[in-house]
């Protein structure tokens, strides 16, 4: 696969030999100055029951905070996409109060 940056005129090359692929449910971000951390996981708690909601964590995915705000713009449109052919997505709370705090 290879994409072509408009601005540069440099092509990238993703190289998916090595890749691996998983399911998430659940996910949740974390910062510090230096750094963006997502992590991903499979919700447990299927109905809810109690005051724990229990997630299975899979992965962490850290980076910089510049990678963080491109990777937020290409969601948004890719959301946005999605939203055009399939129609709106109610997501529910994203504040930290829904199952698991998370997204």
């Amino acid at each position: 696969m290879s994409d072509t940056d408009q601005g540069q005129g440099r092509s990238v090359v993703f190289r998916d030999a090595e890749m691996r692929t998983s399911y998430a449910n659940v996910a949740n971000v974390a910062s510090t100055k230096e750094e963006i951390s997502v992590l991903y996981g499979i919700g447990r708690s299927w109905h809810g029951k109690g005051e724990e909601y229990e997630v299975d964590l899979n992965d962490r995915v850290m980076m910089s905070p510049f990678t963080a705000k491109r990777l937020a713009a290409m969601l948004v449109n890719a959301v946005a996409q999605h939203e055009a052919k399939y129609g709106k997505i109610d997501a529910g709370p994203v504040d930290g109060s829904g199952p698991g705090g998370s997204a």
